[in-house]
């Protein structure tokens, strides 16, 4: 269901609310809700927000209440809740009228309800409605829904469309939902479904303004959002990401983006998905400023790991590395972190002492003793490969 302004009406935080204008709009749609209590409102919130306020920097001498109700109208907001106190004892007769005009519901809160435990009980009602309208099992479901709602993602017929568009699969896995924007709230679930919505909003409003529009359908997972996405240019998708990434980073979200293959048949999305999924697998392995990973550029990961039995790669990384892993074990020794890096500098010693913190003696040992128990020479290229692969397959499969 989607929560509108007379809905929250019945919450217990809000049972001491009072409507003092624009009923005829209790029926805007409420997305989130802010406590802002600053005059420059425009550049914090988004439409369908509630704002609620203590006034503490609101006062008559330094607002105008006119172009304050005016500016959150504009800002298609759901409504304004305002904590008479201190701050403000009373409500002008300008905001009122203004709120009737306008059909912009404002509503006044005593001072002795607290607007944490009102933000924290329509977050949280916000939150379970949209993941409950979002909720998706698995993504083979999420593509039958995709199937039903529409012949395609765009809504059109693809054999109608003189356009050739494809489609593809992009994962955006958040990391780090601590967001200060939220902190409020109290609750590390509702923080993270905020974010899932922020991003959600985000996709879907960037999706629309690029040139030309891209079409993007998603679906809510446990800590990410899973988008099918429809374009005619395959170059637009790395705009897209990069867009989405910008504007994330300054809600304070920090996230993983996995992009699959594009493919112009439908069929094809599971395939796309797996891509995407796996490039998040090698995040572990990949490092970039922006932490989006490509399954096109994945190079001799790809290589390694597509459609190969893990069983298999298993197993050669404990051919390869067994014995070294079970001395380090026994001797509380740091030979194999010594061999990766080493390698990883390309057998340069001074690089990799340094890295490591150690003196170039004690990494000399240190190969040297590798070599002895894996009956290897990193000097020959054949020996260094396998040792690499087996490091490789180690890190992504967290062996």
């Amino acid at each position: 269901m989607t929560v509108l302004c007379q809905d929250i009406l019945h919450l217990g935080s809000l049972k001491k609310a009072e409507l003092i204008g624009g009923a005829n709009g209790l029926n805007r749609v409420v997305r989130w809700i802010h406590v802002i209590d600053i005059p420059d409102v425009a550049k914090w919130v988004h439409e369908g927000d509630i704002v609620a306020t203590t006034c503490i920097n609101l006062n008559s001498e330094i607002i105008n209440w006119e172009e304050y109700i005016e500016q959150l109208n504009n800002e298609k907001l759901a409504g304004l809740i305002i904590n008479i106190g201190p701050y403000i004892p009373s409500v002008p007769e300008i905001v009122k009228k203004m709120a009737d005009e306008m059909n912009f519901p404002i509503f006044t809160l005593p001072w002795e309800v607290k607007l944490a435990d009102v933000t924290r009980e329509v977050s949280k009602i916000l939150v379970k409605d949209q993941l409950a309208n979002d909720s998706i099992s698995d993504f083979d479901s999420f593509l039958q829904y995709i199937a039903s709602e529409s012949k395609t993602l765009t809504g059109k017929s693809i054999e109608n469309s003189h356009t050739k568009k494809v489609h593809q699969v992009v994962v955006f896995k958040i990391v780090n939902w601590l967001l200060g924007a939220a902190s409020h709230i109290g609750s590390k679930e509702v923080d993270l479904g905020y974010a899932k919505l922020l991003l959600q909003r985000i996709i879907q409003d960037i999706a629309v303004q690029q040139r030309p529009p891209l079409s993007a359908k998603l679906m809510l997972g446990e800590d990410d959002v899973i988008a099918i996405i429809t374009h005619v240019v395959s170059s637009e998708i790395d705009l897209f990401v990069n867009n989405i990434v910008d504007k994330i980073g300054k809600s304070g979200i920090e996230m993983q983006v996995g992009v699959g293959c594009n493919y112009a048949d439908m069929k094809e999305l599971c395939k796309s998905y797996d891509q995407a999924e796996f490039s998040l697998k090698c995040a572990v392995v990949l490092k970039n400023s922006k932490n989006v990973f490509n399954y096109k550029k994945l190079g001799i990961l790809k290589l390694v790991f597509d459609g190969r039995d893990y069983q298999e790669l298993e197993e050669y990384y404990q051919d390869t590395l067994s014995q070294l892993v079970e001395y380090d074990r026994n001797f509380e020794s740091n030979l194999v972190e010594s061999v990766r890096v080493f390698l990883e500098e390309n057998s340069n010693g001074i690089k990799a002492a340094k890295k490591l913190y150690v003196h170039r003696n004690t990494l000399r040992y240190r190969i040297q003793r590798a070599e002895e128990i894996l009956g290897l020479n990193f000097a020959n290229g054949e020996d260094r490969l396998s040792v690499q692969a087996a490091l490789l397959i180690g890190k992504v499969m967290e062996l």
